[in-house]
C-alpha cells in the first residue's frame, strides 16, 4: 500500500493529511462555546474544558489530553458537589408588594 506512495512528494502528502485534519475540529461548535461562555452561567465550563482538550492533545498526544480533560472536567463536578449554590428564601411582606400577586411569594434574600 505505502509503495503507491512513494513517489509522491512529501509536502503533497502532507498537505493531504492537514486538509484531512481540518475537517476534524468543529470550529462552529468553538464559537458556540464562546458565546455561551458569555451569556449563560452555567455553561461556561464547557470552554474551559474544550481548550485544554484540544491544547493538550496538540502538545502532549491524545491520550494525555483527553487525560488532563477528564481530570478537569471531574474537578469541576466535584467542586460543584461540595460547594453548591444555595439561596436563601424568605416571604415578601404584603406591604412590600408593588403587585398585589405578587404578596406572599418566595423571594431571593
Amino acid at each position: 500500500f505505502t509503495s503507491a506512495f512513494f513517489y509522491v512528494p512529501r509536502c503533497a502528502l502532507a498537505s493531504i493529511i492537514v486538509v484531512a485534519a481540518t475537517s476534524l475540529c468543529d470550529w462552529e461548535m468553538l464559537g458556540m462555546l464562546y458565546k455561551l461562555h458569555l451569556n449563560a452561567w452555567s455553561s461556561r465550563r464547557a470552554l474551559p474544558i474544550w481548550s485544554i482538550a484540544f491544547a493538550g492533545t496538540l502538545l502532549l498526544g491524545v491520550f494525555s489530553g483527553l487525560l488532563w480533560a477528564t481530570a478537569l472536567s471531574l474537578i469541576l463536578i466535584l467542586k460543584d458537589s461540595v460547594l453548591p449554590r444555595v439561596y436563601e428564601l424568605a416571604k415578601l411582606p404584603k406591604d412590600c408588594a408593588v403587585n398585589p400577586y405578587e404578596a406572599d411569594q418566595w423571594v431571593p434574600v
